[in-house]
């Protein structure tokens, strides 16, 4: 009984940490393939979000500069 149980607990053993082990990691995977995600959908939503300012401040100073261009005309 001894030397079946010696035989049969570590495969056992190593099923049963294997299984975990593979969960955890996927579980790590998933989690950081999450944040990565997210990060890129943030940092894509602040490239919108620059462009976009730059492009109003653009048409601010074009807005600003057409009302003096106006006055200098007239």
């Amino acid at each position: 009984i001894h030397a079946h149980s010696l035989f049969s607990d570590p495969a056992e053993q190593n099923m049963s940490q294997e299984v975990p082990r593979q969960t955890i990691l996927l579980k790590h995977l998933w989690s950081i393939i999450k944040v990565t995600d997210e990060l890129l959908h943030c940092s894509c939503f602040l490239r919108l979000f620059l462009k976009a300012s730059l492009l109003y401040i653009c048409d601010n100073k074009i807005y600003i500069r057409k009302p003096t261009i106006n006055y200098g005309i007239l």
